[in-house]
């Protein structure tokens, strides 16, 4: 069973809390803004390329889920490009495409 930590940490406009794993192969964070304290968003989910397939990602949303209760929140969110693997991933694992996003860039 994988074992995770986390630190709160509140901010003016956010709760953001650091989540990793106890043997250091994966990270995110989970944050609550204050203009939506019913909704978290879990950011940079990150499992080390060698610990890969073994059910890291899988734990550590769980936990992020479970983080996410516990700051009276009842929807988690996150972001995935519309051509990412991740995203069907994320869509087995229980979310739904909520709306689309575009990102704009400009070359300087």
């Amino acid at each position: 069973m994988k074992k995770f930590n986390h630190q709160i940490c509140n901010w003016d406009s956010q709760t953001s809390i650091v989540v990793t794993s106890d043997d250091g192969n994966a990270s995110c964070g989970v944050h609550v803004f204050d203009t939506e304290k019913n909704v978290a968003v879990v950011s940079d989910l990150y499992v080390q390329e060698s610990c890969r397939n073994k059910g890291y990602a899988t734990a550590m949303l769980d936990y992020c889920v479970e983080i996410a209760k516990s700051q009276g929140c009842n929807e988690i969110s996150l972001r995935s490009d519309n051509d990412d693997w991740v995203r069907e991933w994320y869509m087995r694992k229980g979310f739904v495409i909520h709306s689309s996003q575009v990102w704009l860039k400009k070359d300087i």
